[in-house]
């Protein structure tokens, strides 16, 4: 399932979507894994404490990109 946040698409013509296979939250998964870098469009800000904070864990944990990062 796709779910818009506050706006359809950016001024790009880019659509953001949050998504959903079954009860996965993607996006968070993603970004947990450290598959993927946060980005945040504003106003389309409902889930960035959540996303943001994954990032962050991904970082910390050398998951993924962060893998090799430099402490």
């Amino acid at each position: 399932r796709l779910e818009a946040d506050d706006l359809e698409d950016d001024t790009d013509g880019a659509w953001w979507r949050y998504v959903y296979v079954e009860n996965t939250f993607v996006n968070l998964d993603l970004l947990r894994q450290g598959v993927v870098y946060f980005q945040n469009r504003y106003p389309n800000i409902r889930h960035s404490e959540a996303l943001l904070q994954a990032e962050q864990e991904a970082r910390q944990r050398r998951r993924g990109l962060w893998k090799n990062e430099s402490r």
